[in-house]
């Protein structure tokens, strides 16, 4: 493994090709190919050496001059000092050879990792045609399979660095969500039970595709996971899921269940998050105008930076120990008769939430009066 590696390297700063680790390691006959001319190389610049060492011997070179080379005077010559010389001549010679046969190998070498590299993606292709075959199935089975399929794909691509795979496959998982989760027949209620392939499609979309490297577009400039208007009813998601760079904008996703997900950097405008489960997650610089969190759980939610932009609903929705709410609050509204709920264990917060509810209290009794007021002026008879 270690002589593999060494070569991996030579290859790379030797001769400036862009031969990546993971694809030198994922052709096994590639490496052997590789060692085998370096051995080769060596073994013909031994072989080169003796043979140089024995026409010296027998042809006299370079003893037509021998004064020229320094070994030999009037008097005689010295033994030692031949035997060195055709010792270093020998040496020099077969280092050449090694090294023209070193440099050729390495030459076949980078040619041969690029025709690995053809055939990889025509492979890759082949998986990718294969598994959009399979989702398109009628079979939950054969759909999941397929599902599963472009996620070892997606990692592979990313394994080797291929962007252009891994959007493609992101962008086909993101379609089959939007094509497939739509406004169901039957009203939607607690025990509304999603399709097992659409789960399965967004848990690929949220543990796939690093959102730091780039492999996951982001929202700006780009579309994000684009998953907007989908109805995800009753969703439940790992704890602490990904789903940075997510356009959710007018996603129905009632019931469902987001243990410490992280919502950083998603576009949430219009979204229904009516009794779901937010315990703990992270909406750091989202967006969320007309957010609806009608009795929804977002204790120990984190809304710092947040941008609401308009008014979000937060009608029976427990609050307790939200990070970055008592900032926004001028932005929140509820019913009167449905207000947020604490567990009573954080004063400042219940303060603001009784405050903000007395507000509204004397806003909708202005309201009422204004209304009664005009009602009462268009009522009244006109004075001649």
């Amino acid at each position: 493994w270690s002589f593999k590696r060494t070569l991996f390297f030579i290859v790379n700063h030797l001769m400036g090709k862009d031969i990546t680790l993971e694809s030198f390691q994922r052709s096994n006959l590639l490496a052997r190919s590789l060692e085998a001319k370096v051995f080769l190389a060596i073994a013909v610049g031994i072989g080169l050496m003796g043979i140089g060492i024995f026409l010296a011997q027998q042809t006299g070179f370079p003893l037509q001059e021998p004064q020229k080379w320094g070994v030999c005077t009037d008097t005689g010559c010295d033994v030692d000092k031949l035997r060195n010389l055709f010792l270093s001549l020998g040496f020099l010679l077969g280092l050449i050879a090694a090294l023209i046969g070193l440099a050729n190998s390495l030459h076949r070498t980078v040619q041969q990792d690029k025709d690995v590299e053809a055939k990889m993606r025509t492979t890759d292709a082949e998986i990718f045609s294969g598994a959009v075959m399979q989702i398109s199935d009628e079979k939950i089975t054969t759909r999941l399979g397929g599902l599963y399929a472009l996620e070892q794909l997606a990692r592979l691509a990313e394994d080797h660095e291929d962007r252009s795979l891994s959007r493609m496959v992101l962008e086909t998982l993101a379609a089959y969500v939007r094509e497939r989760a739509v406004k169901p027949a039957r009203k939607i209620t607690k025990t509304y039970r999603l399709p097992e392939d659409i789960v399965a499609a967004v848990r690929i979309l949220a543990r796939n595709f690093d959102y730091e490297t780039g492999y996951r577009p982001s929202l700006q400039g780009d579309d994000g996971v684009n998953l907007t208007r989908t109805y995800l009813p009753g969703l439940k998601m790992p704890r602490r899921s990904d789903l940075r760079g997510f356009n959710l904008e007018r996603a129905n996703l009632q019931y469902s269940s987001f243990p410490a997900g992280n919502f950083s950097h998603t576009d949430l405008r219009g979204i229904n998050f009516s009794y779901a489960y937010l315990g703990g997650a992270v909406f750091s610089k989202t967006v969320m105008w007309n957010a609806n969190f009608l009795n929804a759980d977002i204790n120990s939610a984190d809304f710092s930076f947040a941008s609401i932009g308009n008014v979000i609903c937060l009608d029976g929705a427990w609050v307790s120990n939200v990070k970055g709410l008592d900032t926004v609050m001028g932005e929140v509204e509820w019913s009167t008769n449905n207000p947020p709920k604490t567990f009573g264990d954080d004063g400042k917060l219940d303060a603001i939430i009784a405050e903000q509810t007395e507000n509204i209290i004397r806003y909708e009794t202005y309201d009422k009066e204004k209304k009664a007021q005009k009602l009462k002026t268009k009522s009244s008879p006109k004075k001649p």
